[in-house]
């Protein structure tokens, strides 16, 4: 039985069943000799797909998987109160004292930077290929469970409606996406810690979009004020290639967030810091 990437999706979410479909058609399946939580994994040549009841956010347990997996993708939906249409990439964890929304508090999952730039990058290639007007193309910050894994994670989202959700030609473009990413994956990129700038993080949207940066965990400005020396070495340790620099997005934080944060960067992990406005 040889290590596979395993592609995650629930039964309880709209967008991962719309996703599951496709893949379902896009992709040789048979049944593996595996099962999970009495759900059948399917396998393909490259792939293990994995159907959960619950929630992605609150899959910790999917660390017990029986299978040799490289690395999970969440095929997941993405909610917000604006509604606006999107498709997203980005990492689990928590930063904070607090996990409402699954994982342990003060936890990052492992995160792989060149994955999720190359599903970044696809993404917006068959984005393009559909033509799909109104629907933003981007990446989030850090957030959510789950956080126990010991393997890499992704996420990657349709947002942000029921309509959106069960689009037909969106879980078109997320499954082509997972499927075709492997092929961009970049080489020679800089690895780099984000800190700063909202949740959808546009500054760091512009750095991943170039050949030189691929991506590891962004610490968005509303979290800063629990960033400390565990919580920096905890996110340069989990991620898989390290990060060589840190970028702030230095209009994205006040001047006590930019000094206290550089300090910390040099004394704990001795990598360079530069401004996105560098860039």
């Amino acid at each position: 039985m040889c290590s596979k990437l395993g592609i995650v999706t629930s039964k309880k979410d709209p967008a991962s069943m719309n996703i599951r479909k496709v893949l379902l058609d896009l992709e040789d399946w048979y049944l593996s000799e595996y099962t999970f939580k009495d759900e059948p994994i399917l396998e393909s040549k490259k792939y293990y797909l994995i159907t959960i009841r619950d929630d992605l956010i609150f899959s910790d347990y999917l660390k017990n998987l029986p299978i040799p997996i490289t690395g999970l993708i969440f095929a997941s939906r993405h909610e917000s109160k604006s509604k606006i249409p999107c498709l997203l990439v980005h990492f689990p964890g928590n930063w904070t004292d607090s996990a409402p929304y699954g994982g342990r508090p003060r936890s990052l999952s492992i995160a792989d930077p060149l994955r999720m730039k190359a599903l970044f990058i696809t993404l917006l290639n068959v984005h393009h290929e559909y033509n799909l007007k109104g629907i933003t193309v981007g990446i989030e910050v850090t957030h959510h469970g789950p956080t126990d894994l010991n393997f890499p994670s992704v996420f990657i989202e349709i947002g942000s409606s029921l309509e959106m959700w069960k689009n037909p030609k969106l879980g078109e473009i997320i499954s082509r996406t997972i499927l075709e990413h492997e092929k961009n994956i970049p080489d020679n990129n800089t690895i780099a810690l984000g800190f700063g700038g909202p949740h959808y993080a546009p500054n760091f949207v512009k750095i991943i979009t170039q050949k030189k940066f691929a991506l590891s965990h962004i610490a968005p400005k509303y979290v800063l004020d629990y960033i400390d020396k565990n919580i920096i070495l905890h996110a340069f340790e989990r991620s898989n290639p390290v990060p060589e620099i840190a970028i702030l997005d230095w209009k994205g934080m006040s001047r006590e967030h930019r000094m206290r944060i550089k300090d910390l960067i040099s004394t704990y992990l001795g990598i360079d810091v530069i401004k996105t406005s560098e860039i």
